[in-house]
């Protein structure tokens, strides 16, 4: 499902969630199904050593068909940054699509935890006048965000400066 733009909008940056961060998944999910799969192999070798190989192999497509699932979710999240609007477009057979006009950004704030900073990725939030009447707790989750983006600090400040320009031609 494609994006509609506005009349005369022009696509400023656009992104899925960071490679950085769908690399380390994959690995992390590689890692994980062969151990998981060399301790199985291990185990039933040593109860049913003639059917172990061939239940191995099962379990390892299974692990396989895990991975393949987790990496096409994480392209299913797209950012999209115009000259007029910040787009993030989520899901394939439920989606859900945020649009917020670049005028009606009040403020960004950019979040790196220590993981993210191993691997060069992290949050970007929007602030809008929505956000600041919330009083919940964890209004931070509600807020709208870019997540997992590679050079989250070049973003924050590219973000920061079409704002800009956006709101001085707008006056």
């Amino acid at each position: 499902m494609a994006i509609n733009y506005m009349k005369g909008e022009e696509v400023v940056w656009e992104s899925y969630q960071g490679k950085n961060y769908r690399l380390f998944h994959l690995i992390k999910d590689l890692l994980m199904v062969l151990i998981i799969t060399g301790l199985i192999y291990y185990m039933l070798n040593m109860v049913i050593p003639d059917s172990s190989l061939k239940i191995t192999l099962v379990l390892l497509l299974i692990g396989v068909g895990y991975i393949i699932f987790e990496q096409v979710q994480l392209t299913l999240v797209r950012y999209v940054i115009t000259n007029e609007r910040v787009i993030i477009k989520r899901g394939w057979f439920n989606v859900k699509l945020t649009s917020i006009s670049l005028i009606n950004i009040l403020d960004t704030k950019v979040e790196q935890k220590f993981t993210e900073r191993l691997i060069k990725t992290g949050t970007v939030y929007l602030f809008t006048a929505n956000d600041s009447q919330n009083s919940d707790d964890n209004f931070i989750q509600n807020v709208p965000k870019i997540a997992n983006v590679d050079n989250p600090f070049e973003r924050h400040t590219m973000i920061a400066e079409i704002i800009k320009d956006t709101k001085a031609k707008k006056r």
